[in-house]
């Protein structure tokens, strides 16, 4: 039987983070305990506003990150504004 890969989000993480005003918890250390305990891949939603993910996560993440790291982006990405404010942030992270 084929063992099936375990995905996790990580925007709660940052949420809690931002609710708190303070810099944990962070979403990169938990990314990276996360894959010590076997996860396949880390998710992460990239925002216009940079609600919960911020770009410095973003850029530790594509560095760190040694299995699959999935950034998603809002269908609202079709926005031109936004498409250029998603493609400086990703260039700015490599």
């Amino acid at each position: 039987m084929k063992r099936k890969a375990l995905g996790i989000q990580l925007d709660g993480i940052a949420l809690l983070r931002e609710g708190s005003h303070s810099q944990t918890p962070d979403p990169v250390l938990a990314a990276g305990m996360l894959e010590m305990m076997g996860v396949r891949q880390i998710n992460v939603h990239l925002r216009h506003d940079r609600k919960y993910i911020q770009e410095r996560d973003v850029r530790l993440l594509r560095q760190t990150v040694q299995t699959t790291l999935n950034m998603e982006m809002s269908p609202t990405i079709l926005n031109p504004t936004r498409l250029r404010w998603y493609q400086s942030t990703l260039a700015r992270t490599l």
